[in-house]
C-alpha cells in the first residue's frame, strides 16, 4: 500500500504545475469512458480516486488470472493501461459489473480501491507522458535521494528488498 502514497505525491506534483485539476472528471484524461453504470451521468472526479470515494469496488482483481498482478508481489506482466482498461470498462475482459462499482453513488462512500489508484496511476501516465515508474523516479524518488527505490521487482537489488507477504482469505474476507 505504499505505492499508494507515491501515487498520490505523484498526482499532487501534477495538481501543483496546473496539469491536473482535482476535481475534472476522470475521462478528461482517458482514452476510454469510466463511469458507474448504477450511475451513468454521475462523473468520477480525480480527488474521488484518491480519497477512495470513488465507487470502483476491487472484488474481482481476486479471481482474476495471474497475469493480472498489480497487487502481489509479482511484477505484472501486462501495461496499466491494459489492466485498468481490461477491469474497468464494460467491454474489458475482466469487467463485471456487480463487482467492478458499488452501488452508492459516486463521492459519497469511502471504499478502499486498489483498481481506483491503478486508473489514478494511468491518468498520471497519461498526463505526464511518462510511465508512472519513470515519473515517480525523476520527479520524487531521485530528488529525495532514494536510490533503491522501484515500481518493479526487476528494477530492484533484490539483496536489499523487503517484501511484504499477504495472503487473501476469500471465505473470511481480509488479508492476513
Amino acid at each position: 500500500s505504499i505505492g499508494k502514497t507515491f501515487t498520490a505525491v505523484a498526482a499532487m506534483t501534477l495538481v501543483e504545475k496546473g496539469k491536473l485539476n482535482l476535481k475534472d472528471d476522470v475521462n478528461e484524461y482517458l482514452p476510454f469512458e469510466v463511469r458507474n453504470p448504477n450511475y451513468p451521468d454521475e462523473p468520477i472526479t480525480v480527488e474521488m480516486l484518491m480519497t477512495h470515494t470513488s465507487s470502483i469496488i476491487d472484488d474481482r482483481q481476486y479471481n482474476m488470472d495471474d497475469a493480472l498482478v498489480y497487487f502481489r508481489n509479482k511484477d505484472p506482466k501486462i501495461t496499466l493501461a491494459e489492466y485498468v482498461e481490461k477491469y474497468i470498462t464494460p467491454d474489458g475482459e475482466y469487467y463485471v459489473e456487480d463487482e467492478c462499482f458499488s452501488k452508492e453513488k459516486p463521492g459519497k462512500k469511502y471504499s478502499y480501491s486498489n483498481a481506483g489508484v491503478a486508473l489514478l496511476g494511468l491518468i498520471i501516465e497519461r498526463v505526464s507522458e511518462m510511465g508512472c515508474d519513470e515519473f515517480c523516479r525523476k520527479k520524487i524518488w531521485s530528488p529525495l535521494g532514494m536510490k533503491n527505490t522501484a515500481w518493479r521487482l526487476a528494477d530492484l537489488d533484490m539483496e536489499n528488498a523487503s517484501l511484504p507477504f499477504y495472503e487473501y482469505h476469500k471465505t473470511k474476507g481480509h488479508y492476513n
